[in-house]
């Protein structure tokens, strides 16, 4: 796989991020969940990026989860060096809940990987993508 790590790192009380990637082969997410998952990312719908839209879908909380999530444990998803605070992690989408996880992107401080086109197979899916890589997030 190129451009994602496979990473997952301890579940916290509020949750845990896994890569896309790790989630199908953990089996949190199905063949169908990431083709539908590819299919809304590419829908072109401006809805699923707007700040509002996210919020409101993934509720408050989880919002607020993700991001302490992302801050404590982003060295197991970046290869730079560094630190981050909760403000530093972007959700830029959300495509959906599937099995009680939800789909979304996500950055990690100043790394920019908008422009870097990359080819993904995951399970009988093959897809590109740009931009913020996909994660599923799950409160179980």
């Amino acid at each position: 796989m190129t451009g994602m790590f496979s990473m997952a790192c301890g579940p916290t009380d509020d949750g845990r991020l896994y890569t896309i990637s790790s989630a199908y082969d953990i089996g949190l997410i199905t063949d169908d969940d990431v083709h539908t998952i590819i299919e809304n990312l590419n829908s072109g719908n401006s809805q699923l990026i707007q700040s509002q839209y996210i919020e409101n879908s993934l509720g408050e909380n989880t919002v607020a989860a993700i991001k302490k999530y992302g801050a404590q444990h982003c060295a197991d998803f970046i290869d730079d060096d560094i630190e981050l605070v909760e403000h530093d992690i972007f959700i830029h989408g959300y495509y959906g809940k599937y099995n009680n996880s939800f789909a979304i992107t996500v950055s990690f401080g100043k790394i920019n990987v908008l422009d870097v086109m990359r080819k993904i197979k995951i399970g009988t899916n093959i897809f590109e993508i740009s931009g913020p890589d996909i994660f599923i997030w799950t409160n179980d």
